[in-house]
């Protein structure tokens, strides 16, 4: 004890002067045990307490140092923690005050019974810190500490604010980010409504356009055809199309659509096309050429997909091209790649457009233009179905007035071409088709009319039903060859109708057949799996309906 009070009176001594002031500091943490010892003098002009004379001239800063300082403007023992010089944590304190002096002790193991006689000196300390720091003040080292302390306080108030700006901006960006997050979840939901949307009202169109395609086909049979007839015709091709397009779209943004591909020759594949716009040409008086085609290029793809393509492509210069004009068709070979352009002498695509045409309901002039028809969709199905070939599309034209062309370019393949799957199937006369016993079940009593009275034509018996339950009832007494089931029927759908008609007696070899607005490889597939033997789409195809009846016993 008496080591220690002899340590004691020496580093107080030394406090005293101001120019053994540092040193008298450095031997006073060490005799009790702290990491440093502080100095402070009260300064009421001020009105904070400020480094005693000899000292260095700054404090440690923070809110736990400030807090700490006021309450060492006290009298007593002020016990507390601070941010540490070495910022990695708090340090335990300790701080003798009293007559406008405060001595502190910071961290370490600080031993207790010093603080007895440092309280006892402290006075005295005082009286000389405060004479000395009254001496300073009438020195323009004061005045330049004075301001420098402004400076501090002022920049500290600078950082608080800075502080406390960046913690509102951080904020903000978090609920801009939530925003974000939330208006993406809408917009994601709002895609998958509006495709379901889509391919919803794509299927319903359907419905009502197959009887009018029947009706059509059974007016062509009575050889009752009329230049009404052909704009009938012609016009319910095209929403036949625009349908289709819906579809196609749905089916592509929901990755639904899948591709049967073999080995095919391109230039079947562009006579298919050719074959189908044949119509639209022929009623504007345009002009097909074929310039430099390139005979035996084979691509692995889907040739009703393909056909598809340049059907679309063939269709959009037709459209968009004025009667009597010309359209060119041109093939070549670069490489592994085969290139076919479609050329035509339209409206032309201004340099902006040359990307966008390609969107989804994208269309260049739909203001001025309005009167050409379309959604759009042409172009989009067109480039996502060549993408999925491997290959690529792009749009050229040099400006408004100008004409456009369409140049397609798809990897060749080296196998052997097969017969193209997908396309048309030749039309059956009606005289060589078997005449059979047909139950025709549809809830759409205008398709159902029109189909019935197109099978009477060609000699087949049919007995119809508009509801699963009656078509029931009339099976127990009319055994068919054939059944023309609609799957969206009501109550009981055509799926669990065809498996009921399996188990009556006398229907275990007929011919099922699915009609739907679905047309998808999956809605075939579960129609095969539920017991039915062909899967027709709406419209119906009568000539692929005939096929169907080929082979009865």
């Amino acid at each position: 004890m008496n080591e220690l009070q002899n340590l004691l009176q020496s580093a107080l001594a030394g406090l005293v002067r101001s120019d053994s002031r540092i040193e008298a500091a450095a031997e006073l943490a060490k005799s009790v045990g702290a990491d440093q010892v502080l100095l402070l003098v009260e300064d009421l002009e001020v009105d904070a307490l400020l480094p005693a004379p000899g000292l260095a001239k700054t404090l440690p800063g923070g809110p736990t140092w400030r807090e700490f300082l006021k309450r060492c403007r006290k009298p007593g023992t002020v016990r507390g923690e601070v941010l540490a010089s070495d910022r990695q944590g708090l340090a335990p304190v300790v701080a003798c005050c009293g007559d406008g002096l405060a001595l502190i002790l910071v961290g370490g193991g600080l031993d207790e019974a010093a603080l007895p006689p440092i309280a006892s000196a402290l006075p005295l300390l005082a009286a000389a810190v405060q004479a000395q720091h009254r001496c300073r003040i009438a020195s323009a080292e004061v005045a330049a500490c004075r301001d420098e302390m402004r400076e501090a306080f002022a920049l500290t108030r600078i950082l608080d604010e800075a502080r406390a700006d960046l913690q509102r901006a951080l904020c903000e960006l978090d609920a801009q980010t939530a925003s974000l997050q939330e208006a993406r979840l809408n917009a994601e939901s709002a895609t998958r409504a509006k495709d379901q949307f889509l391919a919803m009202l794509g299927h319903e169109l359907r419905n009502p356009l197959s009887p009018i395609v029947t009706a059509l086909e059974i007016l062509r049979r009575r050889e009752q055809r009329s230049p009404e007839h052909e704009i009938i015709k012609r016009q319910l091709d095209h929403m036949v199309r625009l349908v289709d397009d819906l579809l196609d779209v749905s089916r592509i943004a929901q990755g639904k659509l899948s591709l049967v591909c073999h080995s095919v020759e391109l230039g079947c594949v562009v006579g298919g096309a050719v074959e189908t716009t044949r119509p639209l040409l022929d009623y504007k008086q345009q002009r097909l050429v074929f310039a430099d085609m390139v005979p035996g290029m084979h691509v692995d793809g889907d040739a009703a997909r393909l056909t598809q393509v340049f059907t679309n492509l063939l269709t959009n210069a037709s459209k968009f091209s004025d009667p009597g004009s010309c359209i060119e068709i041109r093939t070549a070979m670069a490489g592994d790649w085969a290139q076919i352009e479609v050329r035509d002498q339209g409206i032309g695509i201004e340099p902006a457009m040359l990307q966008r045409v390609f969107d989804v309901f994208e269309q260049q002039g739909r203001s001025t233009e309005h009167a050409r028809g379309g959604l759009g969709l042409g172009l989009a199905i067109v480039r996502n179905l060549v993408a999925m070939h491997g290959g690529r599309v792009r749009a050229q034209s040099a400006g408004s007035g100008l004409g456009s062309c369409f140049v397609v370019e798809l990897p060749l393949t080296t196998h052997p071409a097969q017969k193209p799957p997908g396309l048309a199937e030749p039309a059956l006369d009606a005289a060589s088709t078997h005449r059979a016993r047909v139950l025709l079940v549809d809830d759409n009593l205008d398709a159902l009319r029109m189909l019935e009275f197109a099978l009477s034509l060609e000699g087949h018996q049919v007995e119809t039903a508009a509801n699963g339950e009656d078509a029931l009832q009339r099976a127990r007494n009319f055994i068919a060859d054939v059944a023309i089931l609609d799957i969206g029927l009501p109550q009981m759908d055509g799926s669990a109708l065809a498996r009921e008609l399996r188990l009556l007696p006398g229907w275990a070899g007929a011919r099922l057949i699915a009609l739907t607005g679905y047309g998808q490889k999956r809605d075939r597939d579960r129609a095969i799996a539920s017991g039915f033997d062909e899967h027709v789409v709406k419209p119906v195809d009568l000539p692929r309906l005939r096929s169907m009846f080929e082979g009865l016993p």
